[in-house]
């Protein structure tokens, strides 16, 4: 669940500040400080794809927080923790 503003930033619990540009929540496009660009949408998440990776990565909500993130990186095959 986001907190969003009409600045376009939203707050997610997990995924800490981010910029959220999109039609709707069933497709858009997001930039996060510690991801870059990813997109997603409600049919798809936990799985975002990285335009930075170039790759599918699976968002671990439970293990990240607004100042970290932990994903799988499917195209790398590892865990990866980006703070």
């Amino acid at each position: 669940f986001f907190l969003p503003f009409s600045s376009k930033w939203n707050y997610h619990v997990a995924h800490g500040w981010i910029y959220a540009s999109g039609l709707n929540e069933e497709s858009f496009w997001s930039w996060q400080s510690n991801l870059g660009w990813w997109w997603s949408g409600a049919s798809v998440y936990p799985f975002i794809y990285s335009n930075e990776r170039k790759s599918w990565l699976y968002f671990d909500r439970i293990q990240s927080t607004g100042k970290k993130v932990v994903f799988f990186d499917f195209a790398q095959g590892e865990w990866i923790l980006k703070e």
